[in-house]
């Protein structure tokens, strides 16, 4: 016979896991949520140096403004697919660079520079998210495309600092150097 106490611990450790799980579908719609409205009004690319953020499925959403091959409008643009109560949500929430940090956080997206033929890429994550399989791929894939040399990276918190940067030669190591924030 299972003691009480032994069932009581059962049955936190399930809860915990259900919690855990229910959060997990939660993010998944969120990201789902925010990266169709920035799709909607962005539109996706296949070329790197007209992106501005690689989306959690992968994709690259682009910041080109209509101009090829050139990435033309600022990362905060992407207040443009915000209501005007999430824009004051964000403000308040993030010191610096609200709009842009509200959406990575809700879709779980990493800001991208990546400019043609220079042989570097800068990448900026928040803390709070993970980098998902799909956006590793992507990075590969840009690194090939653009002959990618540096990958400059930083990740900040809700106050816009840097709590951890670096530059590093390839994805693989990039992958080392954030290893806890990329999905496992």
């Amino acid at each position: 016979m299972i003691s009480n106490t032994k069932l009581k611990s059962i049955e936190r450790s399930i809860n915990n896991r259900f919690d855990y799980l229910r959060q997990k579908v939660d993010n998944i719609q969120s990201n789902i949520e925010w990266t169709e409205r920035a799709i909607e009004h962005f539109g996706t690319t296949l070329k790197p140096h007209e992106a501005g953020f690689i989306l959690y499925d992968g994709q690259l959403l682009d910041f080109s403004g209509g101009y090829a091959d050139q990435k033309r409008l600022d990362h905060a643009e992407i207040y443009q697919i915000y209501t005007s109560e999430e824009l004051e949500k964000a403000h308040k929430k993030y010191k610096f660079a609200g709009p842009i940090h509200l959406f990575q956080t809700n879709s779980n997206a990493i800001r991208l520079n990546s400019a043609q033929y220079s042989g570097y890429m800068y990448i900026s994550i928040h803390d709070t998210q993970l980098i998902t399989p799909e956006q590793i791929k992507a990075l590969e894939y840009i690194t090939y495309y653009d002959t990618t040399k540096h990958i400059i990276y930083d990740v900040y918190n809700k106050d816009s600092r840097a709590v951890k940067y670096g530059e590093v030669s390839s994805v693989s190591e990039l992958k080392r150097k954030l290893y806890e924030y990329v999905q496992h």
